[in-house]
């Protein structure tokens, strides 16, 4: 493709334009809590509902994941200053909040690469988006976890109120 432009082919046999595009590539980089391989890749398909077997779809996405936590995909990570700073940052606010609660983790863990010159220039300018982003993701994903153990534990409920009631309506 010349200077990055979209090149517009027309096709005689269909009789339609078309833009010629580069192809694409979809990537993730994991660094949650969940224990993940160092790379897979996830499918759109896969998560539909009315694919019958055998039945090829008629969108596909691919995502490629890359897990990106301390230890994992290492030469990945180092390929990167910024990705592998912030893999540090993300690192720091994991083990701090180990100890401590969630904010001071976050704070503990700005102050500490601040000083030691990791996304210091980025942390001194936006460190109050940085906390206000980390601590509703965070406070998110354990409200998510609470209300999934509080629907489990309503539906553990209701099934023995179902139960006994069967049992009391056949004299049991």
């Amino acid at each position: 493709m010349e200077s990055g432009r979209l090149k517009r082919e027309l096709k005689v046999e269909s009789g339609e334009w078309r833009v010629s595009i580069p192809k694409p590539e979809f990537i993730v980089l994991y660094n949650g809590n969940e224990d993940m391989p160092e790379q897979q890749e996830l499918k759109l398909s896969d998560m539909f509902k009315d694919l019958g077997e055998g039945e090829a779809p008629n969108l596909e996405l691919a995502v490629k994941v890359y897990n990106i936590n301390k230890g994992h995909n290492e030469e990945l990570v180092n390929r990167s200053a910024v990705l592998r700073e912030y893999s540090t940052f993300v690192y720091l606010v994991k083990e701090y909040v180990k100890s401590m609660g969630l904010g001071k983790a976050i704070q503990l863990a700005m102050e500490d690469c601040i000083r030691k010159n990791v996304l210091k220039d980025f942390l001194e300018m936006h460190s109050q988006e940085v906390y206000n982003m980390l601590y509703g993701d965070w406070n998110m994903e354990e409200a998510l976890d609470v209300r999934y153990e509080e629907g489990e534990a309503r539906g553990e409920t209701k099934g023995l109120l179902r139960a006994a009631q069967k049992m009391k309506a056949s004299d049991y």
